[in-house]
């Protein structure tokens, strides 16, 4: 007799969670639209952002002028991820993405290469912030513009300043803490 008591695992998910980046090193490599993406998302996490590219677009040139990314103004060199947390290749070149992923794959760092989905240890997803609260939405980079559009549906059924009373509450929650700090309480 079977036991319905407990689910079985689907299997081809992946692991979604909220990866802590403050102040992890993350290169990226690429100057284009997808690398100012890429740059502007680990900023959102507050991670420390290297550009490896001979040429950068307006925004991630922006982003260099305001000290927020270093860019490395040239092509990659493999001593460029020595002391990089998380690697992020945005070229158009699926060879030199492929050699790169494999550098990462020997010093065990996790890579994400821009549209060859082998490559990579994660995806990105689409998502949605207000303040603290960030909606994510994956399909295991199946469908990207199907999960852009859930996405947008479920922010859009968001009470009306849910960020905020988040924020709030993370602020009552803080001064209960610190009233209190015993974890039982």
């Amino acid at each position: 007799m079977a036991d319905n008591k407990f689910r079985d695992p689907q299997g081809g998910g992946s692991l979604i969670l909220a990866w802590q980046a403050t102040d992890k090193a993350v290169l990226i490599v690429g100057g284009g639209t997808v690398a100012a993406g890429r740059a502007f998302n680990a900023l959102e996490a507050d991670a420390r952002v290297v550009v490896v590219a001979p040429d950068i677009n307006p925004e991630l040139q922006h982003r260099v002028e305001r000290g927020q990314v270093t860019w490395r103004a040239r092509k990659f060199v493999d001593s460029d991820m020595d002391g990089t947390d998380m690697v992020l290749t945005a070229i158009g070149d699926a060879n030199e993405s492929r050699r790169i992923a494999s550098l990462c794959r020997q010093r065990r760092i996790p890579v994400n290469a821009a549209d060859i989905n082998d490559l990579c240890d994660f995806w990105f997803m689409s998502t949605h912030r207000d303040h603290s609260v960030q909606i994510a939405v994956s399909t295991n980079s199946k469908a990207p513009r199907l999960a852009n559009r859930i996405r947008r549906q479920v922010a859009a059924a968001l009470p009306r300043g849910t960020g905020l009373a988040v924020e709030q509450i993370g602020r009552l929650r803080k001064r209960i803490r610190e009233a209190d700090p015993k974890p039982e309480s």
